[in-house]
């Protein structure tokens, strides 16, 4: 967990680094060229990996196996994707995009070649050799990223600290972990079978997810996409930066509940109440603060984002939902009814963005988040027929984080309407402090004042660190 902070710590400042150095086209240059091979690069490698942490007792032919068909289909999809760059260029009409996707089909064929032993280390639950190769590949990345940012002052600094983060990760992967793996042709029809559904749910997944990165380029070419995909990312990152690097191992650990239904359940709700927890008040702070966050954050180069930054944060609730209940349906054997969440939220973006025809980034933030609330809804209401979840629970775990950021953020309004900071430095660090603190405290009268069957369960998701706190502080 430690080790993990650190890496999203180290990417962070990287990031505040690079966009005070490059501009959003050189940011969408990039996007873009991520966009593209990253649709490829599902297609080959996570089923895979899935099913060898899904596995009770996979053996170094299983391993071997795995590592052979990521490396093969990676090989195969990326030598054809090498041929098209050049009719992708053309489509987005953005030139110097050939150069970012064949750049990158090179980088991320030498990702294929990553030992899979590392996977092994996962299941033993040794995490800690895992995240060495996570920190070192991070820190070397973010020194030549920031260096090259300097000298180039455009996106190859982006795309060499991608080339030196990988190389990094290639190496360390094989230093790290003892496996060996070997060119095997044999695959189990497990494999086969198990990877192949998951190809087709993660394209559709990740072309949900960056297709309204691909819409925003349509307002206005690679400019709007890095200030589209800069604004989300940012506004996204207390889910990507401090929910995700806690979610990453729970997979692993949960899957050895897999057998013991209830137990895995009630842990789903804990964690959700977790994440939600973190994520409402970091909704409300974004939405009260956009405008200030946007001007000492980003920068001079970024101020039209701060009329959208803050609305974009609304999408954290529906990616961790969907993220947790996908564990659920894996778990359960379920996965097949896992798509229709994606096929949805792919089918409404696309549908909307035709409809409605914006033609500004703020109007197509606006439509994302209507979009992502209409997701939200599906994925609890597709959860309450195949998954063994309940839908009170679910609101009884919503309504705490919700109800006390709804508070916060109204107030905060209304504060930073009658009392105005003139500076945006000191109004973030003041009013951002406030919002902590009010959250903090209306989320503990809440707490208090529940009582029944509600407060039991509630009081049951709280980690025994926290639980034994409150009691001391008498909250409880």
């Amino acid at each position: 967990m430690f080790s993990k902070l650190i890496i999203r710590g180290l990417g962070l400042i990287s990031t505040l680094v690079l966009v005070r150095l490059l501009t959003p086209a050189d940011f969408g240059l990039v996007a873009i060229g991520i966009m593209v091979i990253g649709l490829f690069k599902v297609l080959s490698d996570i089923g895979v990996n899935r099913y060898l942490i899904m596995h009770d007792n996979p053996t170094d032919d299983h391993y071997s196996a795995a590592w052979t068909l990521n490396l093969l289909s990676t090989a195969i999809l990326i030598f054809i994707l090498v041929l098209l760059a050049p009719f992708i260029t053309h489509l987005l009409d953005e030139p110097q995009v050939t150069i970012v996707i064949r750049f990158l089909c090179l980088i991320n064929l030498l990702s294929a070649l990553k030992n899979v032993g590392l996977i092994k280390l996962e299941k033993e639950v040794d995490f800690k050799s895992v995240s060495k190769i996570g920190i070192y590949a991070k820190f070397v990345s973010v020194i030549v990223t920031i260096l090259a940012a300097f000298y180039f002052k455009n996106y190859l600094a982006l795309l060499l600290g991608t080339a030196v983060m990988v190389l990094s990760q290639l190496v360390l992967s094989y230093t790290v972990s003892p496996f060996r793996p070997k060119f095997l042709l044999t695959f189990p029809p497990g494999m086969m079978s198990y990877s192949g559904f998951l190809v087709i749910r993660n394209l559709v997944s990740f072309s949900r997810s960056q297709i309204d990165v691909l819409l925003a380029g349509k307002l206005g070419g690679a400019n709007s996409v890095g200030q589209f995909k800069v604004a989300r990312d940012f506004s996204v990152m207390p889910l990507s930066e401090l929910v995700t690097p806690v979610m990453q191992p729970f997979f692993a650990s949960l899957s050895q509940l897999k057998h013991d239904k209830e137990r895995m359940v009630e842990k789903t709700y804990q964690i959700l109440f977790l994440a939600w927890s973190v994520i409402f008040i970091s909704l409300a702070c974004f939405i009260s603060l956009q405008s200030e966050f946007t001007r000492v954050v980003l920068g001079e180069n970024w101020l039209e984002v701060g009329d959208f930054i803050g609305i974009l944060a609304f999408l954290m609730i529906p990616f961790v939902t969907q993220s947790v209940f996908y564990m659920l349906y894996d778990l359960i054997g379920k996965t097949k009814n896992s798509i229709w969440n994606d096929i949805y939220g792919l089918s409404a973006i696309v549908i909307s963005f035709l409809l409605f025809k914006p033609s500004t980034l703020i109007e197509f933030a606006g439509l994302r988040v209507i979009v992502g609330v209409s997701s939200f809804i599906v994925i609890l209401t597709l959860a309450k027929f195949f998954l063994p979840v309940s839908l009170r629970k679910i609101g009884l775990v919503l309504a705490i984080p919700l109800v006390s950021s709804l508070v916060t953020l109204f107030t905060v309004l209304y504060l930073k309407r009658v009392w105005e900071i003139e500076v945006p430095s000191l109004a973030l660090i003041f009013y951002g402090g406030l919002a902590l603190v009010l959250y903090a405290l209306v989320f503990s009268v809440i707490l208090r004042l529940i009582r029944g069957g509600a407060a039991v369960f509630i009081l049951r998701l709280l980690p025994e660190l926290v639980f034994n706190w409150l009691k001391k502080l008498k909250v409880l």
